[in-house]
């Protein structure tokens, strides 16, 4: 399950703002040998950025192309448009003028969102409703663990997160739900989940968690694993941009990711076949390899 559009760009302020205060936004210890190598300047980590964003632009346009530039003329007009941003972006870093690479791929940045989120084709009722469910299942399983890591340390945890805004907000979901208002109540859902599952894993950093909960049916537990390769692979590349591992730690982390993918496309055709006992076994595996990276870069994660 890949984040959407919101989704991705409140991961990348969240970076900068991390940046911007010469802060970690993870905690945890890298090995020395790495952390030697992952030393680097400021400009550096700009120039690093600007690469994540311009990949980002690049992959929101390759959702929105195809039916856009085909279907509305503006729209394809408006891919062009973005493109020409993207390329003012890579002329200014090469002549190191940060400052108007940045404004460049930010406005491609904020153009492309919009344009994804408009191209992309509404889904149904049925396909709304559904996702709704998972949705909501989901924030509510990381709500209840964090729930219970504030209860084992306290003040430390809450200040990670507040758990009276995640709750109005699933309040707020519940109200344009009652309207028939689904695609609302997803977005809502879907800002709550991401901001619920990152605070959980800071608090759980450096720790192993255990998660004890019981599932309605095999789909329902299916789903839930889903989500949570989903948070462990959002944090796989913020660490990735963040802690910019050594040559050997990086190496490790990618043939990780590469067979946790690997696992992760058994595992939807395993559901998809209809057995999702399989399936959900196969896809604790794939969040397992994920974890096996987070650890080379110094991060214990749910």
């Amino acid at each position: 399950m890949r984040p959407g559009p919101s989704c991705v760009v409140v991961l990348l302020v969240l970076l900068e703002t991390a940046m911007a205060q010469d802060a970690p936004l993870l905690t945890g210890a890298a090995d020395a040998g790495d952390r030697e190598g992952a030393q680097v300047s400021k400009g550096q980590q700009e120039q690093q950025l600007l690469g994540q964003k311009i990949r980002l632009v690049e992959m929101l346009l390759a959702r929105a192309d195809k039916s856009a530039a085909a279907t509305r003329p503006a729209s394809g007009d408006t891919i062009m448009q973005i493109r020409g941003l993207l390329e003012q972006a890579r002329i200014a870093s090469g002549n190191n003028e940060m400052a108007a690479a940045t404004v460049s791929v930010n406005t491609a940045l904020e153009q492309a969102s919009a344009l994804a989120r408009a191209s992309k084709q509404s889904p149904s009722a049925a396909e709304q409703r559904s996702a709704y469910q998972e949705r909501l299942a989901g924030v509510m399983a990381f709500r209840s663990a964090f729930a219970d890591v504030v209860e084992e340390k306290g003040a430390v945890a809450r200040s990670e997160l507040d758990i009276n805004a995640v709750d109005q907000a699933v309040t707020r979901a519940e109200r344009e739900v009652s309207e028939g208002r689904y695609r609302e109540a997803n977005d809502i859902l879907q800002l709550v989940y991401d901001q619920v599952s990152v605070a959980l894993a800071r608090v759980r950093a450096n720790e192993t968690l255990e998660h004890r909960l019981v599932f309605d049916t095999p789909q329902d537990e299916f789903r839930y694993e889903q989500e949570r390769y989903r948070s462990h692979r959002m944090l796989y590349d913020m660490a990735m941009l963040e802690r910019n591992p050594g040559p050997e730690a990086r190496n490790y982390m990618e043939a990780e990711l590469g067979r946790s993918r690997d696992l992760l496309q058994t595992a939807g055709t395993q559901s998809a076949a209809g057995h999702y006992r399989a399936a959900i076994k196969t896809q604790e595996a794939a969040t397992r390899h994920l974890v096996n990276a987070l650890r080379r870069a110094g991060l214990f994660l749910p």
